[in-house]
């Protein structure tokens, strides 16, 4: 009878618990950029005086901080996040690191978008990917990709699935 209760007991913290961690992960991630005491300084306030507010809000202030850093990035860097991101949340089952690095070495090219509307563009490239042969030398490192996606992502190492940070990751890309 104890442990029915025991378990009980804890459900609730741990869960208020994970929801911290995750919360701190995304602080210092966001403090990584920051390059003087100054603004170290100015952050921790911040999240010190934000510390109050409902979980869901700090959520989507800290995922809106991501966004705005990987907007930041280079133009390579950011395209690559955004693929990452996209693929991870719209795709209908989880994808390995591999399926996902290998989805990223494929470059379609510059599409004609204004003869889309005939298929032709859409058919030469499935044509295309289907005939070619994978480019090894175009696959990028898993490193690179989780590195790029400002604390977004992470990758399970018993399955090499690589999925968002949390499932409110997800309820916020739905929402925003």
């Amino acid at each position: 009878m104890a442990c029915k209760y025991t378990t009980s007991l804890f459900r609730t913290p741990l869960a208020h618990v994970r929801t911290r961690f995750l919360l701190a992960r995304l602080y210092v991630v966001s403090l990584l950029g920051k390059n003087t005491k100054a603004k170290v300084k100015s952050a921790l306030q911040k999240i010190s005086k934000d510390s109050n507010k409902e979980p869901r809000k700090l959520y989507d202030e800290a995922y809106t901080e991501a966004l705005e850093r990987i907007e930041g990035q280079l133009p390579e860097n950011k395209k690559t996040a955004k693929k990452v991101l996209s693929w991870i949340t719209y795709t209908e089952r989880q994808l390995t690191t591999r399926e996902l690095s290998h989805a990223l070495a494929i470059e379609l090219g510059e599409l004609d978008e204004d003869n889309l509307s005939d298929g032709k563009d859409i058919t030469a490239i499935c044509a295309g990917l289907i005939a070619e042969e994978l480019d090894e030398d175009n696959i990028p490192d898993v490193e690179d990709i989780v590195s790029v996606c400002a604390g977004l992502v992470t990758v399970d190492e018993e399955s090499n699935i690589i999925r968002l940070v949390h499932y409110t990751t997800q309820e916020y890309f739905e929402r925003t």
